[in-house]
């Protein structure tokens, strides 16, 4: 018998089985919205580094609104594209399973 086996083991093992799972799905969530295309995140930084010079100068001047665009994006629930196109296809890749299917 296995010490996984033990039934005495067994929620410690679930418990790191969950925690493990949920630090992957955090680590998810937080790489994706890094990488939106607002300028103080890391993915408007990319965009600013592929457009034309002329372009850079326009796109850096929406930083100083780059949080309220944020927050405003995430009260109108307008990220949820974001989760249902990118992060739970890729949770479920990573993952093995879908860990929202209920």
């Amino acid at each position: 018998m296995h010490l996984w086996q033990n039934a005495a083991w067994e929620p410690a093992f679930v418990f790191l089985a969950n925690l493990l799972v949920y630090s992957v799905i955090i680590n998810i969530v937080l790489a994706c919205f890094n990488l939106i295309p607002i300028p103080p995140l890391d993915g408007g930084r990319i965009i600013t580094a592929l457009l034309p010079h002329r372009l850079q100068r326009q796109f850096a001047r929406i930083e100083p609104f780059g949080i309220l665009i944020l927050v405003a994006l995430l009260f109108t629930k307008s990220l949820d594209l974001l989760f249902s196109f990118f992060i739970t296809p890729l949770i479920s890749l990573l993952l093995g399973f879908n860990p929202f299917s209920g």
